[in-house]
């Protein structure tokens, strides 16, 4: 090797070691921008899409919590019904197109469907209605209805409202099988009733001995008094041939008369 040639490899050398000198003082990093920026990005689309699905998930259950918060007490509805006409300590109600008597009564204070049932001993609630009302559930009994033998609950009401009267104190059953009140003989004892053609006419006892004889199971005229359309029949016409008497009556006042024909 010439002076020449170890000049330049020397100077080559050099260069070299100041190269990696200044490498060793300044580590170079390596560079991930790129890649930091990808996985944020994803992470924030990440981020955005569980939101999104997390709110859609949210607004399902609140919406299938307010189905399922709609009031437990529900009128049903019966197309041939009509609106009770209330009257002083009454009311007077329409039969449906079952011939049924149904109204809207307050019990403790919470509107409750109601139908008239004569063939019931006492007021019966449906279960949901007396939890709705607060009312006690009590020992169980063996009721015998329509459909066979049943389990109910005893139950006090303070305050029972059908149309303008009100009864207080009254016992009642609990029933899970009803959707409706069925107001029975233990409730219905109170009123006055008159039944018209598809009308039922309900007027609340206001003396206080017809009260205290209906409290003290004394015989009282409690039972419903129906007004039946007379009907026609074959023995109430008059026979063609039969002539009809007629009775004369002549009747004096001082120095006028007059003369009925009966």
């Amino acid at each position: 090797m010439g002076l020449h040639d170890r000049d330049y490899y020397r100077e080559k050398h050099k260069r070299t070691s100041s190269k990696q000198g200044y490498s060793n003082n300044w580590p170079i990093q390596p560079v991930k921008t790129r890649a930091t920026f990808k996985h944020f990005v994803s992470s924030i689309i990440l981020l955005g899409a569980l939101f999104y699905w997390g709110n859609v998930f949210l607004d399902k259950i609140k919406a299938n919590k307010t189905i399922g918060s709609e009031p437990i007490i529900k009128i049903p509805y019966f197309a041939s019904s009509k609106i009770p006409d209330l009257i002083p300590g009454g009311i007077v109600l329409q039969a449906d197109r079952n011939g049924h008597f149904r109204g809207t009564a307050l019990i403790n204070n919470v509107s409750m469907p109601f139908m008239i049932d004569t063939g019931a001993t006492q007021t019966v609630i449906p279960t949901s209605m007396a939890a709705a009302a607060g009312l006690p559930f009590g020992r169980l009994i063996q009721s015998d209805t329509a459909g066979g033998q049943v389990l109910e609950q005893m139950t006090h009401i303070d305050s029972l409202r059908i149309g303008s009267a009100v009864i207080n104190n009254l016992d009642a059953g609990i029933n899970q099988h009803l959707n409706e009140v069925l107001i029975g003989m233990n409730t219905l004892k109170y009123f006055h009733i008159t039944q018209s053609v598809n009308k039922l006419t309900l007027v609340a006892f206001t003396d206080p001995n017809q009260i205290a004889a209906i409290e003290n199971q004394l015989p009282s005229q409690i039972f419903p008094q129906t007004e039946p359309q007379r009907q026609s029949l074959s023995s109430d016409q008059p026979h063609k041939n039969t002539k009809k008497t007629w009775k004369k009556t002549v009747v004096c006042e001082g120095a006028h008369c007059k003369t009925i024909y009966d």
